[in-house]
């Protein structure tokens, strides 16, 4: 699991602005993935994102994907009229925990609670990544409001 010292550490701000997507190696495979936690608030509409897997466009709607282990997975915010809500890999389930990333590839893009509030915690976002082995440099460069970083 990714320690609380290098979560602190990957809270770099200068880090060039990317468009806002997420890009993630996956370290088993999955079906109907949900990412994004948004407890009884409005996500985004699915047609503002696109899903590339392997360098693929996909049909996938963003709050359920499907991959395999090993897979690049790409989720793209394609307008900047809208938000990206806040990516949320470390939720458990009461069967186990959900364990899908082995890598992040970039920063996180900006995220947002809502069109309007940043998010400020990163709290437990990578909770129960047990796989995850690898963060870019300034994973929350893009986030600067998050002050927050306890497992």
């Amino acid at each position: 699991m990714i320690a609380h010292r290098m979560l602190m550490a990957a809270k770099t701000k200068d880090v060039p602005a990317l468009d806002a997507r997420i890009r993630f190696i996956a370290s088993m495979a999955g079906s109907g993935v949900n990412f994004f936690k948004f407890s009884g608030q409005t996500l985004p509409p699915a047609s503002l994102f696109t899903v590339s897997v392997n360098d693929v466009e996909t049909e996938q709607d963003y709050t359920s994907l499907t991959f395999a282990a090993g897979d690049e997975v790409i989720i793209r915010l394609n307008t900047s009229r809208s938000y990206y809500p806040v990516f949320y890999p470390g939720r458990s389930s009461a069967a186990s925990a959900l364990d899908y990333i082995l890598q992040l590839v970039e920063p996180l893009p900006e995220m947002k609670l809502t069109a309007t509030r940043a998010m400020t915690s990163a709290s437990r976002l990578f909770g129960y990544c047990t796989s995850l082995t690898s963060i870019p440099a300034g994973l929350f460069g893009n986030n600067p409001e998050v002050t927050s970083f306890g497992l």
